[in-house]
């Protein structure tokens, strides 16, 4: 799967690039699945002080990446959607577009799919409680979306 994300992106980066990723996964290997929102945190500040070219460039890595896994896992669904969330958020920013100001209820979908995936992923093995944890996020949100 990694071979064919690399190769996806190849056109988008260059060769020198290419071989450092190729290196760090090869003596590393890919970060442990509780490591990588840690990891994304830190890397946010250095995204956001991108020229806004280079942030386009990486936004549309990203997407490609996400295309060409095919199988991915829903933690990583997630990661991915907070990262192009974060990127095109800043690409608006940087037109001098207002955000942040909008309410919950705009996008009552998102969060609720989210939720869900919070809820169902958090309380594996028992869905009871997974359903138990969506009421109680969709009540204290005030959504009216059923899960």
């Amino acid at each position: 799967m990694r071979a064919r994300q690399l190769k996806a992106v190849r056109s988008r980066i260059n060769a020198e690039t290419a071989k450092a990723i190729n290196t760090l996964l090869s003596q590393q290997g890919l970060p442990p699945a509780e490591h990588r929102l840690a990891l994304l945190e830190a890397a946010l500040p250095a995204l956001k002080r991108q020229p806004r070219q280079a942030s386009e460039d990486f936004l549309e890595v990203v997407l490609i990446l996400s295309e060409a896994a095919h199988r991915i896992s829903p933690f990583e669904v997630l990661l991915a959607q907070v990262l192009r969330d974060y990127l095109q958020l800043r690409l608006e920013s940087s037109r001098g577009e207002p955000h942040g100001k909008q309410s919950l209820a705009k996008h009552r979908a998102d969060v609720a799919t989210t939720l869900a995936a919070l809820a169902y992923f958090g309380n594996k093995g028992a869905p009871q409680a997974g359903e138990a944890a969506y009421a109680a996020g969709a009540q204290l949100l005030k959504l009216d979306v059923p899960p």
